[in-house]
């Protein structure tokens, strides 16, 4: 999952509301679901494995201007047994009371609102304190159908070409 505020006056991917009228600026990100069920899926363009950017689009120094925003993360859910957390690289994946998300049973989600600084963000949900798997509602695709082919080539001093030796497909959890 990730969220794009480097912009502050044309907010990106999966930013929702988005209010300049107060102090700290407050966004609110898209409502999320859980993925624990769905089917794998890629996005190339959010993927930092759970990292995020500091950054600025909105001036010239982009590491040195950026605002700090009010971001509020939603999942919608029913309430589990546990805990749940919103993570990522920016918090070093700890989960404690700051992004501790909370249910609001009047709409059906839960809710953690964090001090970010204008950037770009990789984040996941986790659940602790509960017989559901940390993952429950990220999903685990360990089982991910890949297929890798593999090229052998061998360099002699003569003639000066690479010469392919070897190739076979390796694949890994064919269905």
């Amino acid at each position: 999952r990730f969220v794009d505020f480097r912009s502050l006056n044309f907010p990106g991917e999966n930013t929702g509301k988005f209010d300049r009228t107060v102090k700290p600026f407050q966004l609110t990100v898209q409502l999320d679901k859980s993925r624990g069920n769905s089917a794998y899926s890629i996005n190339l363009t959010g993927d930092m494995n759970g990292n995020y950017r500091i950054e600025n689009l909105d001036r010239p120094e982009p590491a040195i201007s950026g605002n700090y925003v009010a971001t509020t993360f939603a999942l919608t859910s029913k309430p589990i047994n546990g805990d749940v957390y919103i993570i990522g690289a920016f918090n070093n994946w700890i989960r404690d009371e700051e992004n501790k998300m909370v249910y609001n049973s009047s709409k059906g989600i839960y809710e953690s609102t964090l001090f970010l600084k204008q950037g770009f963000y990789n984040y996941a949900y986790s659940v602790e304190n509960s017989s559901l798997p940390p993952d429950y509602f990220e999903g685990s695709h360990y089982e991910t159908e890949n297929l890798y082919e593999v090229f052998m080539y061998y360099r002699s001093y003569r003639p000066n070409a690479d010469l392919l030796v070897g190739y076979f497909v390796l694949p890994v959890n064919p269905h």
